[in-house]
């Protein structure tokens, strides 16, 4: 588009990946099993590493969305979390 500064959204891109690699180096890489856009999936070592970036209520802070003891990851979008099974179609 004319009026399209994509150098804003690639710089948006690349920080937000920059802050997640930052999360999983302090939920220690050997604790995160799965990582996606916005998401990972760690074990308990890696949640208590990370608790004191956890707030529910706040923006842009994390949140738990699930808790299991059963995971199983096939790649990338392609995961069973307890009872969810997750997979993204190809189209």
């Amino acid at each position: 588009a004319v009026n399209s500064v994509p150098a804003i959204s690639a710089h948006v891109t690349d920080y937000a990946r920059l802050y997640l690699w930052k999360l999983i180096q302090i939920a220690d890489i050997v604790n995160c099993f799965y990582c996606d856009t916005d998401s990972l999936i760690v074990n308990e070592k890696g949640y208590k590493n990370l608790s004191k970036f956890m707030d529910k209520d706040r923006l842009g802070w994390l949140k738990v969305e699930d808790v299991s003891s059963c995971v199983d990851i096939r790649g990338a979008k392609n995961y069973t979390f307890g009872d969810n099974t997750r997979m993204k179609l190809i189209s």
